[in-house]
């Protein structure tokens, strides 16, 4: 199954010197949902998924650092702590968002 039209936005944040691709999926007057891929997806894993939530949720994916749109890190290295510590800047720039 294909998204036949783009029902979000595209942005970027800068979190720790590094460009963080995420996808808004407006509506930011309801309760936030935050969506985060695993291994070496990115935002647009959420794509056949957001849109069963878009009109209950203000939702925001992110794509992970080293992946697709968002930079890579410049040492190459893809620990834990670093990946979370994004995550929660993202967060606070999108406002209090549920993590699943």
């Amino acid at each position: 199954m294909q998204v036949k039209d783009k029902q979000y936005t595209e942005h970027r944040i800068m979190v720790n010197g590094l460009n963080i691709h995420y996808t808004d999926w407006g509506n930011p007057h309801l309760p936030h949902m935050f969506l985060a891929h695993g291994s070496v997806a990115n935002a647009a894993y959420w794509d056949l998924v957001a849109p069963a939530f878009r009109d209950r949720y203000h939702i925001v994916a992110v794509t992970a650092r080293g992946r697709s749109k968002s930079d890579y890190a410049p040492d190459g290295k893809y620990v834990l702590a670093t990946s979370k510590s994004g995550t929660l800047l993202l967060r606070r720039d999108q406002g209090d968002m549920a993590v699943l």
